[in-house]
């Protein structure tokens, strides 16, 4: 059993409140939060999960809601509805400590972000937000937890903002439900129904076959109908490129790691917003790429057990087998034909944004421990053999990010004909020259990383 503090992003609030003007003192009446986070299991139990969110324009800290006991229905975790008013925790902010001792450790702008990964809090962490919010100790009991959202009775003195819990459950576009904030809130048939709409839109280019959990969301599963690639939805989402104010401090700790923390290369950028996207469930050589055009099918294997298999054997298919690389002298080559097929190089943004899964790891692997082994696991995107090998992206290099687009498409290439690599590991892991190239930042220009690299192709969705 623990107590957990987990952010509420400003554009989820925004909507859970919808024409309410969220004002402290208020009861925000809400009975969940939607999360598969793992992180968030220990508050199995009798564990209470505490609900802040950042308020613009002074990232002002507020504790909106405080879930006694929480029960996971699958989607949301659920607890009695919510009864302590919103305050501003601002002065007690420093003083929080967590499991880790550090505290929160933010720069100006980047507090939102430091949070994102869920905290658990010590017992003189809960102390002060209880204080502060005057919600005194927990309760003795709480009531049965329910699937069905209920609203709370409030506090004596302070209005209840009337919210319907499920409201922002329902996207105002396609692009929005394909967002990572919509879709782990979505039933697994309105899930299915947008990944039928991106097939259609596709005109054949691309077939739904089903979907998988790889420890996260249900990831929808599509064929590349010319080539049988097996490929996978990437959610959209906004996050900043590079190694976040927790990572650079989580990277500082490990035995080299001082250096790669203070590298200009992977320093973090202003948010990007990266539009969903489909991605090659694992990477393929030049060769690979022509003999799929060819017909030769490769990847019938794969293909077949998408529809037979469970998630873990069909992401061991995935991992097995040598990915090959392109030499990189053959890149007019490779995307001729790439494009011939309809598809494309993934954008340095992108590639980053598939290899975080959603998340706040430092490692491609979900941890934030250097690996030991040489075998990345397949994430929960169900994306295999990330950092394994260099692969190719469409962006031309720059040794900063400082300008790349806001959209996270690719960056205009330069004179000097250089494109970003991702990932890449050295022979042996335990050394940071090798596990550095699994970190979901890492990134090099094509002159660093020899004379060839690995293709892990995509396909933009259109809504």
């Amino acid at each position: 059993m623990a107590n957990v503090m987990a952010i509420v992003s400003k554009a989820v609030f925004d909507k859970m409140v919808g024409k309410n003007k969220p004002k402290l003192g208020d009861v925000l009446a809400t009975n969940q939060y939607v999360s598969n986070n793992p992180r968030l299991e220990s508050v199995k139990g009798g564990g209470a999960l505490f609900l802040v969110t950042v308020r613009p324009p002074n990232e002002d800290l507020w504790l909106v809601a405080i879930l006694e006991n929480p029960k996971h229905n699958g989607t949301a975790w659920v607890s009695p509805a919510n009864a302590v008013p919103m305050t501003d925790i601002g002065k007690i902010k420093d003083k929080l400590k967590f499991d880790s001792g550090n505290g929160i450790q933010a720069k100006a702008g980047a507090l939102g972000m430091s949070l994102q990964t869920p905290r658990v809090l010590t017992d003189g962490d809960v102390a002060l937000l209880r204080g502060a919010s005057g919600g005194g100790a927990a309760p003795a009991a709480a009531a049965k937890s329910d699937d069905a959202p209920t609203k709370s009775t409030g506090a004596a003195k302070s209005k209840t903002v009337s919210i319907d819990p499920w409201r922002w459950r329902a996207p105002h576009s396609r692009r929005e439900a394909l967002s990572l904030a919509f879709w782990t809130a979505l039933n697994p048939l309105a899930q299915e129904r947008h990944a039928r709409a991106i097939e259609r839109a596709s005109k054949g280019a691309v077939r739904y076959v089903r979907g998988h959990a790889f420890g996260g969301p249900t990831v929808p599963l599509f064929v590349h109908v010319a080539t049988g690639l097996p490929m996978h939805l990437v959610l959209g989402g906004s996050y900043a490129m590079g190694l976040s104010p927790r990572q650079i401090e989580a990277l500082s700790k490990l035995d080299g790691g001082s250096a790669l923390a203070e590298s200009d290369a992977l320093r973090a950028s202003a948010p990007v917003e990266v539009a969903p996207f489909l991605l090659a469930a694992r990477p393929v050589s030049a060769e690979g790429m022509m003999g799929l055009l060819m017909g030769e099918r490769a990847d019938a294997a794969a293909v077949t057990a998408i529809r037979r298999a469970n998630a873990s054997k069909y992401a061991a298919i995935l991992s097995d087998g040598a990915a090959g690389r392109a030499a990189l002298s053959r890149l007019p080559v490779i995307e001729a034909a790439l494009e011939s097929a309809g598809l494309r190089l993934p954008s340095e943004a992108e590639w980053e944004w598939a290899a975080r899964a959603g998340g706040d790891a430092l490692f491609v692997t979900g941890s934030d421990e250097a690996p030991t082994n040489a075998k990345a696991p397949v994430n929960r995107l169900g994306l295999a053999r990330l950092g394994e090998e260099p692969e190719l992206c469409a962006d031309g290099w720059s040794s900063t990010h400082e300008g790349a687009a806001k959209d996270g498409r690719a960056r205009p290439r330069g004179s000097n004909g250089l494109r970003a690599i991702r990932g890449g590991a050295a022979k042996s892991w335990s050394q940071p020259t090798g596990w550095k190239w699994l970190l979901a930042a890492a990134r090099r220009s094509s002159a660093d990383a020899g004379d060839s690299a690995a293709l892990r192709p995509a396909i933009s969705i259109e809504l």
